[in-house]
């Protein structure tokens, strides 16, 4: 059966801009659908809380479009959400400088958790992808750096406390990177999906949660990560490398004010269309 996929995103500007390059590209059917949240995941928690008070099955009840409908601007995207489709992706950034995880870091990680494990299938309730801090991380590779395979570079790539809490990390991502997606053809842009996977599976299998950059380790991990692509499992980053990817960010965000530029935003691609990026 042939997919339909609605995009729920965090932005009103950045992520629809993202997605229709992809789906101009051929990454994407042409059915797809993409609808603004135009509020952060930490509303989006409180929202299902709310809506599912009283109900026994908790968010299970809950009907994620019909929610929605109610949050809509036009009545186009009421059209939209009350379409029928195959997968839904919910595309939202990790935003640690909001007040909500400032003030309740562990409360505000515990969340993230649930929000992780409930939204895993896009198939069944949506799954759910984050970008840290946000999803300009995506865009935090220059076309330059893809074209010469300065891989290395992006691997060291962090963002900090600092930057994101003064809105600064923003205008840092362009300068380093690329301001906007169209910047990157098809070829480069596969590269590009590649190195976020690749780096989202170093923080996540990196056993000692610290620092990645030690010779020794990026080999092992290089390894790992090859052994695991040509193993052809249906996900490079799964459902629990996604759990780890998160737990790693948050321990090393707390402990040391910083955290690695990584965005999984594009990884349905990598899932549902593996042959587009080289995967199998």
């Amino acid at each position: 059966m042939a997919k339909k996929v609605l995009i729920i995103c965090e932005g009103v500007d950045k992520e629809p801009k993202i997605f229709a390059r992809v789906k101009a590209l051929g990454f994407l059917p042409q059915d797809v659908e993409v609808v603004s949240y135009g509020t952060n995941i930490y509303k989006l928690y409180q929202c299902l809380e709310r809506e599912s008070q009283g109900y026994e099955d908790g968010w299970n009840s809950l009907d994620l479009q019909l929610m929605l409908v109610g949050r809509a601007q036009t009545e186009d995207e009421k059209r939209i959400l009350q379409d029928q489709y195959t997968d839904i992706l919910l595309i939202f950034d990790f935003d640690p400088q909001d007040s909500y995880f400032r003030n309740h870091p562990e409360e505000a990680f515990r969340r993230f958790n649930k929000l992780l494990e409930f939204f895993s299938e896009s198939t069944e309730h949506g799954k759910l992808y984050l970008s840290y801090p946000m999803v300009e991380a995506l865009l935090h590779v220059s076309k330059h750096e893809l074209e010469n395979a300065d891989w290395e570079t992006f691997l060291e790539r962090r963002f900090t406390k600092e930057e994101v809490r003064q809105k600064t990390y923003k205008r840092r991502s362009a300068q380093e990177g690329e301001n906007e997606v169209t910047a990157y053809d098809r070829a480069v842009l596969v590269r590009l999906i590649r190195w976020h996977l690749k780096k989202a599976f170093f923080i996540a299998s990196n056993k000692d949660g610290g620092e990645l950059m030690n010779g020794q380790e990026i080999q092992c991990l290089e390894k790992e990560y090859e052994k695991h692509v040509q193993s052809g499992e249906d996900s490079v980053v799964g459902e629990k490398e996604m759990q780890k990817l998160l737990e790693r960010e948050y321990d090393v965000y707390m402990n040391s004010g910083v955290g690695y530029v990584v965005s999984t935003s594009l990884f349905y691609i990598a899932e549902a269309y593996p042959q587009c990026v080289g995967l199998k």
